[in-house]
């Protein structure tokens, strides 16, 4: 077989994003499957790898509303039948600057109507300086935020942002950093699918310390610049089982780039217990007005205004905003009884009536400690 260059590689990759705008669907899934066949495998894996890298590259600067609806449903033989629990909504508005974001959330819970004012969050993150800060406005208007080194523990709940980069969460791995991360051992067939390629990975869900207890199997589509349009993975040990699925119902086309602006994921897991052992996950997703490349850094800053109430978890103080941006009082941080920062404790001394009685506590301590001690010298031996 023909060994082909690198740069034959990365043209087929251009070739196959860009001319997919304007080749028909089928005319490129023959051609793009056609030439896929002819690679090596150490090639396939390559160009699949360059195409992904390509994806996280044109995403790193991006903005995009989701709206994720969760609900219980039994499942019996593959097909979904009744309802056991309703779900809920929540909104996300994400803007991605590299590693840093400023993620806006409402969460709904089953009012799926929002006829509720439920809060706002603003979960921002300096991937620099590795900072956190986060704001939640109540209807009422009260504001209060945080700031800390540990990022906003709402967000892992944005299912879209799985697309892109950030640090794995348990039972929830970024889709293309995780496949790129095991390259080596991706398993590639298209004998069986007419215009799809298969890639198998084994799958070590972060629980099982880099061990290998499943596999995940994603389905690209040649046509949309290899990007995922099915998904399926299950693990399984003495901790339990999951399993997931995931379908893209709907894309569109952004600055040349394939997105999916509609998934619906199908979780199982031994969680549910026997009383529920027919029991899934509907995740529904729906992604709109995205955008590439307009995001700036003050789009990622999450502001505080006059009156919000902050916990600075880093300085180890507590304060309010007042005019100016001036921090008003400086209370210091409790854990239990210990000051968070021992820079920020209050300095004083005792007053003079304390000292005094603890000075008479220790005497009487002593006094009747030399008592008992002669009395019991003086028994009978």
């Amino acid at each position: 077989m023909k060994k082909h260059t690198g740069s034959y590689i990365v043209s087929l990759v251009i070739s196959v994003v860009v001319w997919g705008g304007s080749a028909s669907s089928d005319e490129m899934q023959t051609l793009a499957l056609a030439e896929f066949r002819k690679l090596s495998l150490a090639d396939q894996r390559e160009l699949l790898a360059a195409a992904f890298e390509h994806r996280l590259q044109k995403t790193a600067n991006l903005s995009y509303e989701s709206s994720v609806f969760v609900r219980v449903q039994n499942r019996t033989n593959g097909k979904l039948g009744k309802v056991i629990w309703p779900g809920g909504r929540t909104d996300f508005q994400r803007h991605r600057l590299g590693e840093s974001y400023r993620v806006d959330t409402k969460q709904f819970g089953e009012d799926l109507e929002a006829k509720s004012k439920p809060p706002l969050i603003q979960s921002g993150f300096n991937a620099d300086e590795g900072v956190s800060r986060v704001r939640v406005q109540q209807p009422s208007g009260k504001i209060t935020a945080r700031i800390d080194t540990k990022q906003d523990i709402v967000i892992v709940h944005d299912r879209y942002s799985y697309w892109l980069t950030g640090a794995d969460v348990p039972d929830s791995e970024f889709l293309f950093t995780y496949l790129l991360k095991d390259k080596d051992d991706w398993t590639l067939t298209t004998e069986n699918e007419p215009s799809l390629v298969k890639l198998s990975v084994p799958w070590k869900p972060l629980h099982s310390r880099n061990r290998a207890i499943g596999d995940k199997h994603v389905w690209l589509d040649p046509a949309r610049g290899y990007m995922p349009v099915r998904g399926e993975a299950r693990w399984e040990d003495d901790n339990g089982w999951r399993s997931e699925e995931f379908s893209v119902d709907e894309t569109q086309q952004f600055d040349g780039l394939w997105m999916p602006t509609k998934i619906t994921e199908i979780i199982g897991s031994s969680s549910f217990g026997d009383a529920m052992p027919s029991a899934v996950n509907v995740i529904e997703t729906t992604a709109q007005n995205i955008e590439m490349g307009a995001v700036t850094e003050a789009d990622v800053r999450v502001v505080f205004p006059e009156g919000t109430e902050v916990v600075d978890a880093i300085e180890g103080v507590a304060y309010t905003i007042g005019e100016g941006n001036v921090r008003l009082g400086g209370e210091p941080l409790f854990v239990g009884n210990q000051i968070v920062n021992i820079s920020q404790a209050p300095k004083s001394t005792p007053f003079p009536w304390l000292i005094v009685l603890n000075t008479a506590i220790v005497i009487s301590v002593v006094v009747f400690w030399l008592k008992a001690r002669r009395k019991q010298t003086s028994l009978p031996q």
